[in-house]
């Protein structure tokens, strides 16, 4: 398995190039076809139902062990802990 590991990186986008969380902990393993992260925060905007971008992979939640939503002082949190992402597919160059 080829593991990369990144502290945090902020490089998760919808389709439409908007950044919607900032990963911690990527661990990549192209043969099984799967992404894990560690976390996922300030993943508001992150649709888990919905393809993501990541490092040129295009990516589908498979599972995740936990979603934490919060927020203070008028500002909303959400991050999503231990996700497994399937790889679907390739950002087209």
């Amino acid at each position: 398995m080829y593991a990369s590991r990144t502290f945090r990186t902020r490089i998760a986008f919808d389709p439409f190039s908007f950044e919607v969380g900032l990963v911690e902990m990527a661990q990549t393993d192209e043969g099984q076809g799967v992404i894990a992260f560690k976390r996922i925060v300030d993943a508001v905007k992150l649709n888990a139902d919905k393809d993501f971008e990541y490092r040129g992979f295009v990516l589908h939640i498979r599972r995740m062990s936990a979603e934490t939503r919060s927020s203070m002082s008028g500002q909303s949190y959400r991050s999503l802990s231990e996700v497994t992402c399937e790889i679907v597919g390739r950002v087209a160059p």
